[in-house]
């Protein structure tokens, strides 16, 4: 029952902020919770085809109906994802739309409200086609079923293809210019009248401006009207461009867009030195999100999560269409590096960073962790009891007891791969395509070699890739799980030279960001808690120690160490502080924090005066 309602919670999230896709609640999510198209949800009985049926037509003759194609019902069929969604005529049973084959199988639905027409009479579905492309489709009652309507696409796509040359040739790139697909969305909004549907067209190619220079962007978006004469005349209207951060698309709140920088080598950063009156300068790393809040000739004017506020070129941005949007901006891990599910996933191999991380993570960010709170609950099923309770060990005793341990719970000795033996092996380093991170939205590793159970992929998780097979990437993950991969989901990223250098962004922490937050005079405590959590060993050793000490600069992080930290985890600090530090430095130190460099030693009393 957790489960049930963490997923009824990461719904109600989402639900204001982007389209939901029903066909994923996690492996362990009943097969019949389903949600309409407000985020109610309705809990289906696989047993029972009457509770299968869910958003009901205006009309309620029809219904949507979940379905694993045909498949036979087994103990593991009930407790996985749809693999189809079907309309069916309620009174009857009778399939009056299948899924459609053009879908990905398990289907991804883009559900709005308006996706029956008023009078029941026309359906539109918009759903995922590939790792990077959205399409809408249009049926219309025909008396026995709903048929396909076809639409212009051509128009739309030339359209499309118009806006695109033009933007080449405003960066002086021929029409020529080899393109790469970022992102292709059709989507259907709202129903005008009975026959008349509102649609959003978006295409982002990237294209190489020069060596010296991250890619452009070509951005291309339409908003448009289909109007249905009958099944082989439709028109459209009121075709319109969609200029800057107010698209439906890229919509998060207040009309701003979600983006990151286009360079995404992992140590990379741009410094932002246009910035508002009275602000300092300051530095955007790469998969860093920001918010795109205005356009200023050539230029974006960008606001990241610690407030800092300036204008950037745009071709250094890359804006995340609608499919890759994440949680609110200003009140999620996502904006500080920040990914949970993949944090989780590592922490239950029992690395110890990652569980301190995702204990300090609690106050860090609440809602996150209220969320996925069952997974806390049971990290004692993975991870044994004295591996907890030495992580937990770096806390005071307000910070124990959040974990429920047993007597009997696993130990998964050397569950964790070597990843620095992982990445001799390995060819690249990759994470896949979609780059939502929200919750159960991971993809799921089901072909896997001989011996091995499936596992999930999350949007920001690094991964190994290790070899190829019929046309598919062989990957390894942190925990040793290996699978294979079609190549279209997956997008390389330069191989990190050190173990740590990869280790952080798959246990969920983009450390610079982190690092960034620490030092911004307007985060709360909650940030250095977690930086206080980490360790860092080898080539990033005298990095972490800069970077601690520009933290302790901040009265209250020495208050959080001295106070909330044990005494084993302050020496352990005091330790870091001095990696790869100078002999002359080191003392520097000893004498700049005397009470975290001495704070452990019995307190001497006051020489006695002689007489």
């Amino acid at each position: 029952m957790k489960k049930l309602f963490v997923a009824v919670v990461i719904a109600g999230v989402f639900t204001a902020l982007a389209p939901i896709s029903i066909a994923y609640f996690g492996d362990d999510a009943p097969r019949g919770m389903v949600f309409d198209a407000k985020g109610n949800l309705f809990v289906a009985n696989a047993a029972d085809p009457d509770d299968q049926i869910y958003e009901k037509s205006p009309d309620e003759r029809f219904g949507f109906r979940d379905s694993f194609a045909g498949a036979a019902k087994t103990e593991q069929s009930e407790m996985s994802e749809p693999m189809a969604i079907e309309v069916v005529e309620i009174s009857s049973k009778r399939v009056v739309l299948p899924s459609p084959k053009e879908a990905l199988t398990p289907i991804h639905l883009r559900r709005q409200p308006q996706a029956w027409s008023n009078d029941s009479k026309h359906i539109a579905l918009s759903f995922q086609t590939g790792p990077r492309t959205w399409t809408a489709m249009l049926y219309e009652w025909d008396g026995k079923e709903f048929a396909e309507v076809s639409w212009p696409r051509d128009a739309i796509g030339k359209r499309i293809e118009e806006e695109q040359a033009a933007q080449l040739k405003a960066l002086g790139l021929p029409e020529s210019t080899p393109r790469k697909l970022v992102y292709e969305g059709f989507t259907a909004l709202e129903w005008v009248d009975a026959t008349a549907v509102k649609m959003i067209a978006e295409r982002i190619d990237s294209v190489v401006v020069s060596k010296d220079l991250p890619p452009a962007e070509l951005d291309a978006r339409f908003s448009f009207v289909i109007k249905i004469r009958d099944p082989q005349k439709m028109e459209i209207a009121d075709a319109t461009k969609i200029i800057g951060a107010s698209g439906y698309g890229y919509v998060i709140d207040k009309g701003w867009a979600e983006a990151r920088l286009a360079d995404e080598q992992p140590e990379s950063f741009y410094l932002v030195k246009d910035v508002e009156e009275g602000q300092q300068p300051f530095r955007l790393y790469a998969l860093e999100r920001f918010a795109v809040v205005d356009e200023k000739g050539d230029d974006y004017v960008v606001e990241d999560g610690c407030e800092h506020k300036g204008r950037i070129p745009r071709r250094f941005v890359h804006k995340f269409p609608s499919k890759f949007l994440g949680n609110e901006m200003d009140s999620c891990a996502l904006s500080r590096g920040v990914y949970y599910e993949v944090l989780l996933k590592v922490a239950q191999s029992g690395y110890l960073p990652a569980l301190r991380a995702l204990f300090a993570l609690g106050d860090f960010d609440g809602a996150a962790a209220d969320i996925h709170s069952y997974c806390v609950d049971e990290i004692g099923k993975f991870v044994s009891a004295r591996q907890i309770s030495e992580a937990q060990g770096s806390f005071s005793a307000a910070y124990r007891g959040s974990v429920k341990t047993s007597k009997t719970s696993a130990i998964r000795r050397g569950k964790r791969t070597d990843f620095s033996q992982v990445l001799a092996k390995a060819d690249a380093c990759a994470r896949l395509v979609d780059e939502n991170s929200g919750g159960a939205m991971g993809r799921r590793v089901a072909r896997v070699p001989t011996g091995q159970k499936p596992f999930k992929l999350y949007g920001g998780e690094y991964f190994a890739i290790t070899g190829e097979k019929d046309g598919d990437y062989l990957i390894e993950d942190a925990e040793g799980n290996q699978g294979y991969v079609a190549k279209d989901f997956v997008e390389t990223v330069p191989k990190p030279t050190t173990e740590s250098a990869m280790l952080l962004p798959l246990m969920g922490l983009h450390y610079l960001r982190v690092v960034k937050g620490t030092q911004s005079e307007r985060d709360s405590p909650d940030t250095r808690r977690l930086m206080l959590s980490l360790d860092l060993t080898g080539q990033s050793g005298a990095e972490h120690a800069r970077n601690l000490e520009r933290m302790l600069d901040h009265d209250d992080a020495r208050s959080l160490l001295l106070k909330e930290f044990s005494p084993a985890r302050v020496k352990a600090v005091r330790a870091m502080l001095l990696q790869g530090r100078a002999e002359n430095d080191k003392a520097e130190l000893i004498r700049k924090y005397p009470l975290i460099f001495h704070g452990d030693a019995p307190p001497k009393s006051p020489a006695k005066k002689k007489s």
